[in-house]
């Protein structure tokens, strides 16, 4: 009889739970209204939502209802980002990009959230950041930026259902003239692009692109506005694996992609000319050019001792002390100051393409380099909160070179260092300025890099 009794209070109590949860999906409140029912038990159990608890509606900031900002306006007198001596994190979420733009004929750090695609401001002065537009490109993985005098431009690849996506984006550059001044954001307007795009370069007056597309018999190159449509064909080629950067003007700087134990290449191409001219050959050769193109840093082979070379005279080839890749480098605008974020250690074996595919992850020190004297210092220790290190990629100045902003590859979180303040860090070591030979008859790392100039 108990047991009747039982089964019977049991088959009540599962009936009652059922018809409750049926109304509380059938009567989701609004929006404006509060969390549902069903928000709130999923926030009593939180289990399994992981990486995922801050995936927010298409077109809105992550994890936050439409219309709030991903990071909260200023607050007068207060930070509202976390600082860490002359180290500034400034996004906690993950980013799609970041650059230096005109707004309002100011040089001005922006970025833009790689979940919702909104795009922010950056006062480095004040440790403060502003929302600058309302967006809906979900999932944004990486970002171009240039300007007019009218509009910032941006081409972003952003993830849709069935793949990703080029986006052609732009905003009013002239909208506001202080940070206060900002009411809301403003509309990103543009359209998807339909083009499959190997790689892309900005110029350096940030009016025009270089990109990269697949033909018929291999890869075309072309320049041409920001919308893709002003195109001019600039370059052929039957080889797809390129690289490309527009460090001055009138030359587009193509190399092939790092591959241990293949050789690979640097040219430079003429866009007035149209003559490709090939500067550097090594194994897993990987470059970076100044912009006045007279010096390149570059690596070659496993491990990553980095060299300093004076384009035109290959005698003066300077190893530098460090171990890192280019790709961890940054040139100043007047091409005598480079910075690096190099591993504080890099086992032997380890190749630049472990580190491309995300095999490896490194701690980092940061380092400038006299371009003109072969000095080394160490200005930054990129270690923080409790231990965890950067893995500086994308790394980039202000106008003035005295705030270097760099993306931290692990988490794809943006960082900002204030370099007037890191100056002051003791020097580590002096560099002599040892010059080493290239030639193809020693056994040197530097061995298998060759100069030539000449098609």
């Amino acid at each position: 009889m108990k047991k009747n009794i039982l089964i019977i209070i049991i088959s009540v109590l599962i009936l009652g739970i059922g018809a409750w949860l049926y109304w509380a999906v059938t009567n989701t409140p609004s929006p404006s209204s509060g969390p549902s029912v069903l928000e709130n038990i999923r926030n009593l159990f939180p289990i399994g939502r992981g990486n995922n608890a801050n995936v927010g509606p298409i077109g809105t900031d992550a994890g936050m209802p439409a219309g709030e900002s991903l990071i909260n306006s200023p607050i007068p007198g207060q930070s509202n980002l976390s600082n860490y001596g002359v180290l500034t994190q400034i996004s906690n979420n993950p980013i799609g990009g970041a650059d230096i733009v005109t707004l309002n004929g100011t040089s001005t750090p922006v970025f833009i959230d790689r979940a919702s695609g909104n795009i922010y401001k950056v006062d480095s002065a004040n440790l403060a950041i502003s929302h600058l537009t309302n967006s809906s490109l979900p999932t944004v993985y990486q970002s171009y930026w240039g300007w007019d005098k009218n509009s910032v431009k941006v081409l972003a690849y952003h993830g849709l259902d069935n793949g990703l996506e080029l986006f052609a984006g732009a905003f009013k550059s002239n909208f506001i003239t202080s940070t206060s001044s900002i009411d809301k954001p403003i509309e990103l307007t543009g359209q998807p692009l339909n083009l499959s795009i190997l790689d892309l370069a900005v110029s350096p007056r940030h009016d025009k692109v270089f990109y990269l597309t697949k033909g018929a018999d291999g890869v075309l190159g072309f320049v041409s506005d920001w919308d893709l449509k002003n195109q001019k064909l600039v370059f052929r080629s039957p080889f797809s694996e390129w690289l490309a950067s527009w460090p001055e003007d009138n030359i587009v700087v193509l190399q092939t992609k790092p591959a241990l134990g293949i050789i690979g290449y640097l040219y430079y191409l003429n866009l007035k000319t149209g003559v490709l001219t090939k500067m550097l050959e090594g194994d897993d050769l990987s470059a970076l050019v100044s912009p006045d193109l007279k010096k390149v840093i570059y690596t070659v082979g496993k491990g990553a001792s980095l060299n300093l070379l004076q384009i035109g005279n290959p005698s003066q080839d300077t190893p530098l002390g460090i171990n890192t890749y280019p790709e961890k480098c940054v040139w100043t605008k007047d091409a005598k100051k480079i910075y690096c974020a190099a591993p504080v250690s890099l086992p032997k074996d380890v190749s630049i393409e472990n580190w491309y595919r995300g095999e490896v992850s490194f701690t980092d020190n940061l380092w400038v380099v006299d371009a003109v004297y072969g000095s080394l210092k160490q200005t930054l220790n990129l270690t923080v909160k409790g231990g965890e290190g950067l893995d500086g990629v994308n790394l980039f100045l202000n106008k003035n070179g005295d705030y270097l902003f760099l993306t931290n590859k692990t988490d794809n979180t943006l960082w900002m260092a204030d370099l007037k303040d890191a100056f002051p860090v003791p020097s580590s070591s002096i560099l002599p300025g040892k010059q080493a030979t290239t030639s193809v008859a020693t056994s040197s790392p530097i061995a298998t890099t060759t100069l030539k100039v000449g098609r």
